[in-house]
């Protein structure tokens, strides 16, 4: 009930082809538009009759035709790892953007993500950060994972 009455006045909602009566679509305001910059949104899809909630990724068209991902990150003391990603599910999506998130919580990380044969900066702003961070925690508190 909390997003519902409180959090979700900061969402916009999608009107998507997947979206009915008893699904809602949920984008933060915050969201980063740029074309120009490999960007992943992330949807908070609620199921009104179920309940249930899932985190759904949104890429920009930078990634169009693309459903591998990888995202290397390195922390201010050189240490670093890969995330990996292959289209699927709402549990493989899941999977990923809390791998993200965990990488995100260091100190000083940076990210940058592959597809295909491109390699760009990714969440290289504090903007796309939050905005990526605070629909992931509205998300875990909707879910009772916080």
């Amino acid at each position: 009930m909390f997003f519902k009455n409180v959090r979700a006045s900061y969402y916009d909602i999608i009107d998507a082809d997947q979206a009915t009566d008893d699904i809602q679509i949920y984008q933060i305001s915050k969201s980063v538009e740029d074309s120009t910059k490999a960007i992943i949104q992330l949807h908070i899809v609620f199921h009104e009759k179920t309940q249930n909630a899932y985190i759904m990724l949104s890429p920009n068209n930078t990634f169009d035709g693309y459903m591998h991902y990888k995202v290397k990150w390195t922390d201010s003391s050189g240490f670093w790892d890969e995330i990996r990603y292959q289209q699927g599910g709402m549990k493989e999506q899941f999977t990923f953007v809390t791998e993200i998130y965990n990488a995100l919580k260091k100190d000083g990380v940076q990210f940058e993500i592959t597809f295909g044969d491109k390699t760009m900066s990714f969440l290289s702003t504090k903007k796309e950060r939050e905005a990526f961070r605070i629909t992931l925690v509205d998300y875990y508190r909707l879910v009772a994972l916080f």
